[in-house]
């Protein structure tokens, strides 16, 4: 099987159960405030977008930052809606930064990285000699 293909359907398996792991588990909801957005020309004039920002939870501050996304449409000085971990405040993400769409393109890769690299593992043994 090609390593890169390997490497790629990996890559595309840690990011995607970390999204799903902020998804189920962040399901408390507060406002927050973008303190300043990022950017970064991409592939094909693609520009990607990132977001520090702030929340409170029970008095306490917390800042955090997004992963860079093309999905996401920040603007500094804004407020924002925060989902968080009620057990691990500092455990976040905002709302409409496009993490669900991240998630279902990894999820997407990452299935096409099994569907590839599966047929490469069993030709030999469905077919000794190959």
């Amino acid at each position: 099987m090609d390593h890169s293909v390997q490497l790629y359907a990996g890559r595309s398996a840690v990011c995607t159960a970390e999204i799903l792991y902020k998804i189920c588990t962040c399901k408390s909801k507060t406002e927050g405030r973008i303190l300043s957005v990022s950017s970064t020309a991409g592939a094909e004039k693609h520009t990607a977008v990132s977001a520090v920002y702030v929340y409170y939870v029970n008095g306490v501050r917390y800042a955090a930052k997004t992963g860079w996304t093309t999905f996401g449409c920040f603007a500094g000085g804004r407020s924002c809606s925060v989902r968080y971990n009620a057990n691990h405040p500092q455990r976040s993400f905002l709302c409409k930064s496009g993490i669900y769409i991240n998630c279902a393109i990894g999820t997407v890769f990452f299935l096409i990285g099994i569907g590839a690299g599966l047929p490469g593992l069993l030709l030999p043994v469905l077919i000794p000699g190959i």
